[in-house]
């Protein structure tokens, strides 16, 4: 192969190696065939620089050799700054996702507590009011122990006039 063909395929693979890679969502909703094919792919990527890096220490071409060497570490520093930008990225989420979970909590428990605090509220004032019930109602004083009791008789069921009065 010539090295123009092996540079452009290796750019080709490159480009849509990392297109692919920045398609948002495109990673999580690939079937396992998809993802079979995409790990072919990115093998691939890595088969054209070893043919042009083999054919260079074939040929004893040093230009060739750095040219590869160059792009290969460019090619490793964007992937290494596109991984670290991935992790504080991922962990700005996870510390936002932290913060509205500890804000909803903070919510809750605010809310918790105000209903606490409105039951307190009404117990108290119910017992106000019973106890407000209770002091209006006049208490009669006992009676002395040396007073008079008034003893009334069993009472009897009044007669009816429709019945007969008993004859003796």
């Amino acid at each position: 192969m010539s090295k123009k063909l092996l540079f452009a395929l290796w750019g080709g693979l490159f480009i849509l190696c990392a297109g692919l890679g920045f398609i948002p969502g495109f990673s999580q909703n690939v079937s396992a065939g998809a993802q079979a094919v995409l790990t072919v792919l990115a093998v691939a990527f890595f088969a054209p620089p070893t043919c042009l890096i083999y054919g260079a220490k074939k040929e004893k071409d040093a230009r060739t050799l750095k040219l590869v060497r160059g792009i290969s570490l460019l090619s490793l520093g964007l992937t290494l700054l596109a991984l670290v930008q991935a992790f504080f990225a991922a962990a700005d989420a996870r510390r936002e996702e932290k913060a509205a979970n500890r804000a909803e909590n903070q919510r809750l428990a605010a809310e918790a507590a105000a209903a606490e605090a409105a039951a307190r509220e009404a117990a108290r004032q119910e017992e106000a009011a019973k106890a407000e019930a209770a002091a209006a109602v006049p208490v009669t004083p006992p009676a002395p122990a040396d007073a008079p009791t008034e003893v009334l008789p069993p009472e009897t069921p009044a007669q009816t006039p429709e019945e007969p009065a008993p004859q003796a």
